[in-house]
């Protein structure tokens, strides 16, 4: 059997879950298991495809196979409907996206469809002049229109989860290449498949592109936490799903036992994100997602620190830190206003510095955390600041402690900026996570807010600090 009956056609067209049953039955392969999540899943897109949804996220745990429903199946039915159709699969890499376009391929036909040129995994044709071009997160698009946009696992892992710069890529990529490549924007579909990684995910920036944008995408999000949970408060517009007296996704899968297991094995970061489709713990050991206040934009008065964290590893090791914070009222309110963030070399770091430090303007009073030898070459670049310098003499921890209290307390804000997605990941996971530096820069800051910074560094005071360091003074 080669494709639908002239019976079976019309019923293949119409109905998502019918087409895959004839796929599989087609191929003579074993029925995808009818998990109800999986029912769940198929039920969405149904809607996806007959549109009812145009902009869909479906988040998901790993291996729960959304890759093949949504990401092979999906788009052959798709064509199967409407076959003069260009259709776009993207996902983090090449290897990923074949392989997506090759499944798709292979259920076409098996729905019904009619076949045009299949000489490119990556870029097959319907006999009606539709078809598939697959391509990876940052590949060329130009020339490339889509009625149907899946993009799967944008994201290779947890190394480009935190790292801004291949965050900031994505985020170009998305606004500026794949969003830009629909046919007809009020009807071309667009369906988001994977699991969390980062509040700067994928996700996070067009659900957060979303609040400002004048053309508003109106995402819906199915997200299936491997535990139920209450996700209203990070996804607005949710499609429902009940977990059952178990509270598990699915327990014929992953029993209670199991996922015990897998939690013990997997850090809180990573279950709360991965697993749980939120990023970063719901409850931080220090600082708690609610506790969390954000503000549009920084007071106009008060007084004003710029804290870095130092480091001088490119592009590896930790990172160098700084974060702009002021105080201001009466009781005192501290907004974080800004942080700026890089594993820099030592050149390119003392350059970034002072070019934030001319950003911020000369009423801003630097601190440095370091060695002598380190702080005083930074200074020696910032005549006109006023700059100060310290070795630090507590655990991170307990100088975290005190920025801690107050957030608890509502008296942190923390501006809308671009960059706090990766600052409140890292709040919400420290001290656990593997970076730590914005936190660290953070409660430096803090610290510097709420006690008398008393007089400015000379170079002198650094030149005699760096004498006796060397053993010399």
């Amino acid at each position: 059997m080669t494709g639908a009956s002239d019976a079976d056609r019309p019923v293949t067209e119409a109905h998502f879950a019918y087409a895959i049953h004839h796929a599989f039955r087609t191929l003579n392969r074993p029925a995808l298991k009818p998990y109800r999540y999986s029912r769940k899943v198929v039920s969405t897109l149904q809607k996806v495809g007959t549109g009812e949804i145009r902009r869909l996220m479906i988040v998901t745990p790993p291996r729960a196979g959304k890759s093949t429903i949504a990401g092979q199946l999906f788009p052959a039915w798709w064509l199967l409907r409407n076959p003069r159709d260009p259709v776009l699969i993207a996902s983090y890499g090449q290897r990923l996206t074949d392989k997506l376009s090759r499944g798709a391929r292979e259920f076409y036909p098996a729905m019904g469809g009619r076949m045009g040129r299949v000489d490119k995994v990556a870029e097959w044709t319907t006999a009606d002049g539709g078809g598939v071009f697959a391509t990876s997160m940052g590949g060329a698009l130009a020339g490339h229109g889509a009625a149907l946009i899946v993009l799967d696992d944008p994201l290779r892992g947890r190394e480009a989860a935190d790292s801004p710069s291949q965050l900031e890529k994505l985020h170009d990529w998305l606004s500026e290449e794949l969003m830009t490549r629909f046919d007809n924007p009020a009807s071309s579909a667009f369906v988001l498949i994977g699991t969390r990684w980062a509040e700067a995910d994928a996700h996070g920036f067009l659900l957060d592109l979303d609040k400002t944008a004048d053309a508003k995408q109106g995402w819906q999000v199915l997200h299936l936490p491997m535990e139920a949970e209450d996700s209203s408060d990070l996804y607005p517009d949710l499609i429902g799903y009940d977990h059952g007296p178990s509270g598990l996704l699915c327990p014929e899968r992953w029993d209670a036992e199991t996922v015990a297991a897998m939690r013990e094995v997997v850090r809180a970061r990573g279950w709360a994100s991965l697993f749980q489709g939120r990023p970063g713990p719901r409850e931080g050991a220090m600082f708690q997602k609610q506790w969390l206040r954000f503000v549009d934009s920084a007071p106009d008065e008060g007084d004003r620190v710029r804290f870095w964290d130092l480091a001088s590893t490119e592009g590896a090791g930790n990172y160098t830190a700084g974060c702009l914070m002021s105080r201001h009222g009466d009781p005192p309110v501290w907004t974080i206003e800004d942080v700026r963030r890089g594993q820099w070399g030592p050149a390119r770091r003392d350059r970034e510095i002072l070019q934030v430090a001319e950003m911020d303007g000369d009423d801003v009073v630097i601190w440095l955390e370091g060695t002598a030898a380190v702080t005083y070459a930074i200074a020696s670049q910032l005549a006109g600041f006023v700059v100060h310098s310290e070795q630090p003499t507590k655990g991170k921890e307990e100088r975290a402690d005190p920025l801690s209290s107050q957030v608890e307390a509502g008296r942190v804000e923390i501006v809308r900026g671009p960059w706090r997605h990766e600052f409140v990941a890292e709040l919400l996971g420290f001290p656990s996570a593997k970076y730590d530096d914005q936190v660290d820069s953070a409660s430096g800051a803090f610290g510097k807010l709420v006690t008398d910074t008393g007089p400015s560094v000379t170079f002198e005071d650094l030149a005699g600090a760096l004498l006796e360091e060397l053993g010399d003074g």
